[in-house]
Order: C-alpha cells, then structure tokens, then sequence
C-alpha cells in the first residue's frame, strides 16, 4: 500500500525537482500525489473488501459466527476495517508531520492560505471515502500564522522603537505645523 499510495515512490522519484520548487511547491506537489493516490487506495480497497464486510456484519449472513477461516487465516468482521483504518492513520499522521515541518518555511500569507485551501480540499475529498481529517490540519496552520504573526509584530515593535529614537517632531519658525525631522546617529562600531 505504500507505494501504491504515491507516498515513497512518487515522491522519491521527484524528490530532486521537489526539493527545487521550496517549501510552497513540495507542500502542494505532495497534497495533490497524495489525494488521488489516497483515493484510489481507499476506493479500491472498499470495493475488494466490501462484501467481506457486508456478508460477516453482525446480525447478517447464514447465522456464522462472527469470524471465519479461509486458507487457513482468521478474518473477522472488522479485519478489513481495521487494515484500512491503520493505514490511513499512518498515512494522515506522516501527512501532518510533514506538514509540521514544511510549513514554517512559508513567508508569504497567500502562500499559507493557498496550502489550507488545498489541504482542507484533500481532506473534504477524503471524507467521501469515509477518511475526513480536516480537524487535524486546522491546528497545524493555525500554529504557523500565529508564530508568523507574533514574529512580525515584534519587528514593527523594534522598529518603532527605533523610529522613536531617530526621529524628533520639529515645528517650523512660525510654529503653524509641524514636521518629522531625522536625528543623525552615527553608526556604532
């Protein structure tokens, strides 16, 4: 399932023009190899197996037990189920660290909105097959523009503290207005 899922083998493949593109273009190269992998994985499983659910679901059937033997394995009611749902788990989990590390190496706000945007489209495409992860991936974002957002406020913070010390209001010989003049500073060693 790994590989079919796009996640190590695609990724390695274009994982020199990857690396190339920066943070924004590794982060929507992977969503967009992932969703329709994913998708295709998921949709493809669900049929396989999907009347092994329906024939062994409790309270359904020819009164069997609720596991079977076939070729000599053990299946019960929910085998099917719980291989899927692990994988997915895995696979949403290595996404969102990922995630967790690309992010940060965005500067631009568009940039940040463009990747929820199409992270939030993955995850809602997702949900289709029964793998919404949506509320995962706000957290993630909401991290990365609050820590931009902090950073940001403390440079204009410094930088009017040093517009402060610069610059002095000056009045003109009529004292009708007033205006900015700059101090000279020289600059230290």
């Amino acid at each position: 399932l790994q590989s079919a899922a796009g996640t190590t083998t695609a990724d390695s493949q274009k994982g020199t023009s990857a690396a190339a593109l920066g943070p924004y273009g590794r982060i929507s190269e992977m969503l967009e190899i992932r969703r329709t992998a994913w998708f295709a994985v998921i949709t493809q499983f669900n049929a396989l197996f999907q009347d092994h659910l329906r024939d062994n679901a409790p309270g359904r059937g020819s009164g069997k037990s609720s596991s079977a033997v076939e070729d000599g394995f053990v299946l019960s009611e929910y085998s099917a189920a719980a291989v899927l749902h692990t994988w997915a788990t895995r696979q949403v989990s290595q996404l969102l660290s990922e995630l967790q590390t690309l992010l940060p190496g965005i500067d631009e706000g568009a940039s940040l909105r463009s990747l929820l945007e199409q992270t939030l489209f993955f995850a809602s495409r997702m949900s289709q097959v029964g793998c919404d992860f949506s509320g995962l991936v706000i957290p993630i974002f909401e991290e990365v523009m609050l820590t931009r957002f902090t950073r940001e406020i403390h440079k204009a913070v410094e930088h009017f503290k040093v517009m402060l010390l610069t610059e002095r209001v000056c009045f003109d010989p009529e004292g009708e207005s007033m205006y900015s003049c700059l101090l000279y500073t020289s600059p230290s060693p």
